[in-house]
């Protein structure tokens, strides 16, 4: 717990009458309490023993059943839209619904009894979630350039998770270091390239086109360090083709344009040598217009869904002594959801004076809006945790508090 999440580390082990050992190219992943063994033998100190190398660190005490994905693999995989929760899907036992970012189940549990932690924190403060599982839209709250590692337990996992029968998503993003870096992509998929519907021959037409920038350094080397990272997506597609006679022209195609940019900042700071301070704010706008059109549904029945949240959370790490680690989280998350009609005012306080009703033709289709629209969420979530973890001989004994407190925002 004491240890910056990101690194390669090196380990020395020293005692009087004894040689030092040295083990080195050591990576500690999240959620990890790996048993490195050393073998001292007695000798001046000028005798040393060091084992090189990057073989994976042997946890033998922990019955969970998990998959970490680690930094390679996060940035080697290849991922059709850059969202992280498909990461999730190497876990034995995930199946994906195909619903968006929290479309996941475990073990054949429910998809809303998934806990999804990012940073220590849980990242679902959602009351009425739109899409199950997760706190945000389509594109996941975290562009893939800053997540470090992605752990999935599903099984036997520890009381400190809690909350969930399902299973356990935790993501550990990146931080600046001592050296400036920087990456960008572009990531095209041209419409012109699909290949026509082999009954219909027509073309969906799915254009997409990704691209971001992240840059990091440091700020005061060895002390304060920054990350940022910016990424932009629009993508545009024909709907399912509209069959309702009712429609004035029947096999129209509709399309769907999406759009979504998702910030994210990160500054960690070592305040003295035994506390750590990190604060990091992201933010996500989307905005997807004429869903759920097709079919028997006209396009008097298109509907928009814009989905803005935004979160801060910070993390203070004391170390007291060799034994005792202290971890102090905090986090607040503002959640707009907004799900409309295309063709009429999406409002706290919508007026239905002037808004036709929703006519069902059986076997023929369906005109006017969505009656059960609109539907709109203005929610502020807040977490606090206070976690003590204290080593007894071979126990590690860990108390946490956790309080959530959530504040929904009606019309009056």
């Amino acid at each position: 717990a004491a240890l910056p999440p990101q690194g390669v580390w090196e380990i020395t082990v020293e005692a009087k009458g004894f040689g030092p050992q040295t083990q080195t190219g050591l990576t500690f992943l999240s959620n990890s309490q790996p048993v490195l063994n050393f073998s001292l033998k007695p000798g001046s100190v000028e005798q040393k023993v060091t084992v090189a190398g990057e073989a994976p660190v042997v946890e033998t005490d922990k019955t969970e059943i998990d998959q970490t994905i680690n930094t390679s693999q996060v940035n080697d995989l290849p991922l059709n839209g850059r969202n992280f929760f498909t990461l999730a899907q190497l876990a034995p036992g995930a199946v994906s619904l195909n619903q968006g970012t929290g479309g996941l189940t475990f073990n054949g549990q429910g998809e809303r009894q998934l806990t999804v932690l990012a940073d220590g924190m849980t990242n679902q403060l959602r009351e009425i979630r739109t899409l199950p599982g997760d706190l945000s839209g389509a594109n996941g709250t975290f562009n893939l350039s800053v997540v470090d590692d992605v752990q999935v337990i599903t099984n036997n996992f520890s009381a400190e998770f809690g909350r969930s029968p399902a299973g356990v998503i935790n993501v550990v993003t990146k931080s600046g270091t001592n050296d400036f870096h920087g990456s960008g992509f572009i990531y095209g998929r041209p419409g012109a390239w699909d290949a026509s519907n082999g009954l219909t021959g027509l073309n969906p037409d799915f254009d997409r086109l990704q691209w971001g920038a992240t840059v990091g350094g440091p700020i005061i080397r060895d002390k304060i360090h920054f990350l940022a990272s910016y990424e932009q997506e629009n993508q545009t597609q024909n709907d399912a083709g509209i069959t309702s006679t009712l429609q004035s022209n029947p096999g129209q195609l509709v399309v769907q344009p999406f759009k979504s940019i998702n910030f994210f900042g990160k500054v960690d700071m070592q305040l003295t040598k035994n506390n750590r301070l990190d604060v990091r704010y992201n933010l996500l706008r989307s905005r997807v217009d004429n869903i759920n059109v097709g079919g028997l549904n006209t396009t008097q029945q298109a509907d928009l869904i814009v989905d803005n949240p935004q979160n801060i959370t910070a993390g203070l790490t004391s170390v007291f002594s060799s034994h005792l680690v202290n971890e102090f989280r905090f986090s607040w998350t503002y959640d707009r959801v907004d799900i409309c009609s295309e063709d009429y005012p999406c409002s706290l306080k919508p007026d239905f004076s002037n808004v036709p009703p929703e006519i069902i033709y059986p076997g023929q289709g369906t005109l006017g809006p969505d009656d059960s629209l609109p539907q709109n969420l203005r929610e502020n979530g807040f977490q606090w945790s206070d976690k003590l973890s204290h080593t007894v001989g071979k126990h590690n004994l860990k108390a946490e508090p956790w309080l959530a407190l959530r504040i929904r925002n009606t019309p009056a």
